[in-house]
């Protein structure tokens, strides 16, 4: 509701908008860092705009990922949902 209420024109011409949900009463520095981002979804951003879309619906239907950061052995953080939206999402390598 906060994207669709600033309103299309406040971004980017975008495709998807990519959301975490991150708990900060588990956030307790680096060694927190996964147990503390809780849910990602995914959402297209015609989808967000059109104001005849119900937003709880949206979120039933988006993809989402309930361990939605990892962090890697050099500290590099992956979203894995992300990559795997973007790869399904390619049109050399998937649907769009």
């Amino acid at each position: 509701m906060q994207i669709r209420g600033a309103g299309e024109d406040r971004f980017p011409p975008v495709k998807w908008f990519a959301v975490i949900i991150v708990n900060r009463a588990e956030w307790h520095g680096a060694s927190t860092f996964e147990q503390a981002h809780k849910v990602g979804a995914i959402f297209k951003a015609s989808d967000v705009f059109y104001p005849d879309n119900d937003p709880l619906q949206l979120i039933a239907h988006a993809a989402m990922d309930h361990h939605p950061f990892t962090l890697g052995p050099n500290g590099e953080q992956s979203w894995p949902i992300v990559e795997r939206h973007a790869a399904t999402n390619n049109p050399t390598t998937g649907p769009k």
